[in-house]
């Protein structure tokens, strides 16, 4: 703690984040990604967690995706996990997979992930197709929401320390994650969906003040 400049009031420094928040962060958004991991891991998961999951996943892929996944939750088991690969030149387009309920997860620039909500995938060689946009890059190439570019805006006009630019890269990550929950949760009729949403806002401003507190003590 520090005192502030002229003043006797006493400065908490903003703690910095922990490995184990860090680490929690990533592993609910590769459960969102990869649905088959959510599969495996769901019985595990507390109700928050799965609330996470489910409203960064229907933020990714669509709500009608979300919904479907957890159709399938109740009857999943393990051998649903069927993994197909094509090569170059064969295996189903991008219509047919986006007719069938797949979604495109991850892209290099020889494979595309496709992901299903029971858990099913498709890894296809598209070295040989036309140039095409599919329905999820075209979301993908979207501009950010405002709250997100606000929080880049931020992060590019103030000078930071080591320690305030791990604050403020949380802070970026939080928000888009709210940003991204309460656009859904206004779309789902669901109580839990909802305070989930404000649980997000809430960390969202902590984190804000964090980041705030931290550029200010920097500059003393």
């Amino acid at each position: 703690m520090s005192p502030l400049a002229g003043s006797n009031v006493i400065q908490r420094s903003p703690d910095k984040p922990t490995e184990d928040e860090r680490r929690h962060e990533q592993r609910i958004e590769e459960l969102a990604k990869w649905p088959s991991n959510a599969h495996d891991a769901w019985k595990k998961l507390n109700a928050v967690d799965r609330n996470l999951v489910v409203l960064q996943m229907a933020s990714k892929y669509g709500v009608p995706f979300a919904r479907s996944f957890l159709n399938e939750v109740a009857t999943w088991r393990p051998q649903d996990n069927i993994q197909h690969y094509f090569g170059p030149g064969v295996g189903p387009k991008h219509e047919k997979l986006l007719a069938a309920g797949y979604q495109l997860a991850q892209k290099d620039s020889v494979h595309e992930w496709w992901i299903h909500p029971s858990g099913k995938s498709v890894t296809r060689n598209y070295t040989e197709d036309k140039p095409s946009t599919t329905a999820s890059e075209e979301k993908k190439a979207q501009p950010p929401p405002p709250q997100e570019q606000q929080s880049r805006q931020q992060a590019e006009q103030q000078p930071r320390t080591a320690r305030c630019q791990d604050v403020a890269f949380l802070t970026q990550h939080i928000c888009y994650n709210s940003e991204r929950i309460c656009e859904i949760a206004k779309q789902v009729d669901d109580e839990a969906a909802q305070a989930t949403c404000e649980r997000s806002r809430v960390a969202c401003k902590e984190a804000n003040d964090r980041t705030t507190a931290c550029i200010t003590e920097e500059g003393q």
